[in-house]
């Protein structure tokens, strides 16, 4: 296990052991060695000065399986996304987790000398597969064949049903409930539960791809850069060198949804592809990270950014780009991410609906230049359309377009009020470095 948090021995070693006095504090919050006798445990902290962060989150297990996803594990307040994966991409992902470790382990891990196998009887989709449970089961579908299982085992998994509720995880509880995790007890719907005219449209967290063969799939990361500066061989990384190709070769359209947005060659490609008539849908999340935006060199905070952008649009250019504020299912308008209640965290772009690029990458400055990432480059037009069906059916997102000139306004024309009050500035700075030392100390978004 590996992770990043601030530590003064990093001025001499970027690579730390971390002993279990540590790792009980209250900010971490691990269990003792002796709680967990069966498990070979260590734990490394990891961060190249000053700001080469370890933002990767990534888990590989048994060398046949491996999870890539935008979670946090401290950070619950976040909507996040995390792709499945086995064949040969994983083992990149367990080189990578070698080289991020980058010490010699002991004892060494059991199945180094043993590449990932193609399975003898294939490659299992849906329930068949060995590491899903009745609880990856959603909607009426999910309830449907929950029932079917329940039946053949001979006994009850699940609560009784509710129509009021819709069928999540194994049982019927509400969206609000679902998108709480039992750590956002104040937080409430504002709008209502409608049951969905087909069940296409149902709120469904857990996708079960169809059964499909192989697909072109490769690895796009990034090493971590600590040096401070955004030069241009900074950009010399397969993660960037995809992003800047996918905008670049897109030929129809471009989808992206990242909690911040404001990196320099992003923004600079999408506004290339806008002018080139290219449809480009943005999914962005107000006010995330506000402070840590605001420092000079970062990009600035999103609200300033997308103004910016519609400023140096053309009228007949702006049509192309379409921006929205990312909005949770059960809310009837976005929240200001500072507020820590329906925040989106998700990194993905999905180019002409057939390549999509999904893992840890934000379209932020600091991912662009300097954080180590891992993402997974697709090329799938199904995979595609079930990540872009997925985030329609779990989040309110396409009802909340920004106006053409960078502000969002609701149906009676009222803006939103609860900015974090961050922007360029001497107050903006003040404030981003406080946010920087709350990120640092593991209570700030990132």
């Amino acid at each position: 296990m590996m992770y990043d948090r601030a530590n003064l021995k990093m001025i001499t070693e970027s690579h730390v052991y971390v002993p279990e006095k540590e790792w009980l504090s209250e900010e971490v919050q691990l269990p003792k060695q002796s709680d967990m006798p069966w498990v070979d445990f260590q734990l490394v902290n990891f961060h190249q000065p000053v700001f080469g962060t370890f933002h990767s989150k990534f888990m590989v297990v048994d060398r046949k399986v491996g999870l890539l996803c935008s979670n946090n594990i401290q950070d619950r307040p976040n909507y996040e996304m995390m792709v499945h994966l086995e064949g040969p991409i994983v083992d990149s992902m367990y080189d990578v987790a070698l080289l991020s470790w980058f010490k010699a382990m002991t004892p060494p891990l059991p199945l180094l000398p043993t590449p990932n196998w193609k399975p003898e009887e294939g490659y299992k989709f849906g329930i068949d597969n060995p590491y899903s449970t009745t609880h990856n089961l959603d909607g009426s579908k999910g309830a449907e064949l929950f029932a079917q299982l329940e039946r053949e085992a001979g006994r009850e998994f699940s609560l009784s049903a509710d129509d009021n509720k819709p069928f999540i995880s194994g049982t019927y509880q509400s969206i609000t409930e679902h998108l709480n995790a039992g750590d956002q007890p104040d937080t409430t719907a504002t709008i209502d539960y409608v049951a969905p005219a087909s069940p296409d449209d149902e709120y469904t967290p857990h996708i079960f791809h169809a059964p499909h063969g192989e697909c072109p799939m490769a690895l796009v990361n990034r090493a971590p850069n600590g040096k401070p500066g955004n030069p241009a061989s900074g950009l010399h990384n397969g993660q960037d060198t995809a992003w800047l190709a996918a905008l670049k070769y897109a030929q129809h359209r471009v989808f992206i949804q990242t909690p911040t947005f404001n990196a320099v060659p992003v923004v600079e490609g999408v506004l290339e592809a806008v002018r080139r008539g290219i449809e480009c849908v943005l999914y962005v999340d107000v006010g995330f990270n506000d402070g840590g935006e605001a420092l000079p060199g970062q990009g600035g905070i999103n609200e300033e950014v997308v103004k910016r952008m519609y400023a140096e649009l053309k009228d007949e250019e702006k049509k192309f780009l379409k921006f929205y504020w990312y909005t949770g299912k059960d809310q009837v308008k976005p929240l200001n991410a500072h507020v820590q209640k329906r925040n989106c965290h998700v990194k993905v772009m999905v180019v002409d609906d057939s390549v999509g690029i999904a893992g840890n990458g934000n379209q932020d400055t600091q991912s662009w230049y300097h954080s180590q990432e891992v993402n997974v480059m697709i090329d799938n037009p199904e995979i595609c359309k079930d990540w872009l069906n997925a985030i329609r059916r779990n989040e309110n997102t396409h009802l909340h377009q920004l106006d053409t000139d960078g502000i969002y306004r609701d149906k009676d024309g009222n803006e939103l009020t609860d900015s974090t009050g961050v922007g360029s500035g001497f107050k903006g700075v003040i404030k981003g470095i406080q946010g920087s030392i709350a990120r640092a100390r593991g209570t700030g978004g990132f």
